[in-house]
């Protein structure tokens, strides 16, 4: 939660090639992932090309998903 504050460890920083903030990033990841926990596959898939869309990497993992820019 550190570095929320201190901005260290995000791999990219700032706006990606499309412009999108991380913030926004961060909200559509967490809307695909309540979609995929209510199995509302559609609306997971939709969010999943927006998110890629953005310029952003989606990667599945057994810890969550994980997001890097291209």
């Amino acid at each position: 939660m550190f570095d929320s504050v201190l901005d260290v460890l995000r791999e990219s920083g700032g706006p990606g090639p499309a412009g999108a903030p991380d913030a926004a990033v961060e909200a559509l990841v967490a809307e695909r992932e309540a979609a995929r926990k209510a199995k509302d596959f559609a609306r997971s898939d939709e969010l999943r090309k927006r998110i890629e869309g953005m310029g952003v990497v989606l990667e599945d993992t057994p810890r969550g998903p994980r997001w890097t820019r291209k």
